[in-house]
């Protein structure tokens, strides 16, 4: 499998983590030193790394694409390559609950299995109305570039699990997600500034009396909840 992590995915190593910002930004986090690397817009959703480049799912138009950029830098490694998905799928791209991909890593290359469910806009379906579009697929991607082959699907699930706070996470801590590496801990939150908050990723090992580091990712516009009534 493609190892998730808190907001993207990491390399097999945990030498960087590559974070989804927005909509179609990814950033590039040191895990050791929490120093980011690189931050690149419109660089897709990230779906799985090695120790030498990151793959995502972009926009091309109507289109979606795979592209491969280089774990260290961001820079792009070669074309982005189109992938045979119908353009009503595609548009779907941004409904985690409607259009779901996961990465699995074989033998020199990832195998990315993705599924499209078109729902019904709302309001009860009329008895005549069609059926909602459905469609899947599968295609390999190799190390070496190049254009992905397409595969049998395999029943699909969810690309990243949604990470939930564990059961002890202290009250308006501003926990988004967790993971562990090893002995050490990461933690997406959010601050407890007034006005815009900070998105943070946090380390801590293990025995540890404070945080080894602390990363700013973004800023994020927070409209606190209203009070109840009374």
């Amino acid at each position: 499998m493609a190892e998730p992590f808190p907001g993207g995915v990491r390399d097999e190593q945990g030498l960087r983590a590559f974070l989804s910002l927005g909509a179609t930004d990814v950033i590039a986090i040191d895990l050791h030193t929490g120093r980011v690397l690189w931050r690149k817009a419109s660089a897709g959703r990230p779906l799985a790394a090695t120790a030498e480049y990151l793959s995502t799912l972009a926009r091309d138009g109507p289109a979606l694409v795979l592209r491969r950029l280089d774990a260290a830098t961001g820079a792009d490694q070669g074309k982005p390559q189109p992938l045979d998905i119908p353009p009503w799928a595609a548009a779907l791209l941004e409904d985690p609950a409607a259009f779901q991909i996961r990465a699995s890593r074989l033998e020199g290359q990832f195998r990315f299995d993705w599924e499209a469910r078109q729902r019904h806009s709302g309001g009860a379906a009329s008895l005549n109305a069609p059926p909602p579009l459905q469609a899947r697929g599968a295609v390999l991607a190799p190390d070496t570039g190049g254009q992905p082959q397409p595969a049998a699907h395999q029943a699909a699930r969810s690309d990243i699990p949604t990470p939930t706070p564990p059961a002890d996470a202290p009250a308006g801590a501003g926990l988004l997600a967790r993971t562990t590496l090893g002995a050490r801990a990461f933690a997406l939150r959010l601050s407890e500034d007034a006005g815009p908050r900070r998105l943070l990723l946090e380390a801590t090992d293990s025995g540890s009396a404070g945080p080894a580091w602390t990363t700013t990712l973004d800023e994020v516009e927070w409209t606190p909840p209203r009070p109840p009534r009374p």
